[in-house]
């Protein structure tokens, strides 16, 4: 999985709570939940996404 996997699944999570679709114990429940998946963050996804964040914020200059 890509590091901005944990970014993602957390910004998910609590829209769905500021939107009431979900309770703070429900987010603590998936978060649990999705602990306990054989799930492998791949740190060598965050250097491309660095660079190119770089290279397009340089190209509104």
């Amino acid at each position: 999985m890509p590091r901005l996997w944990d970014l993602e699944v957390a910004n998910v999570l609590l829209v769905g709570e500021r939107r009431r679709r979900c309770s703070q114990a429900d987010t603590t429940q998936w978060l649990s939940y999705l602990a306990g998946l054989p799930i492998v963050v791949d740190d060598s996804t965050m250097e491309p996404v660095r660079s190119g964040s770089i290279d397009w914020g340089r190209q509104g200059e």
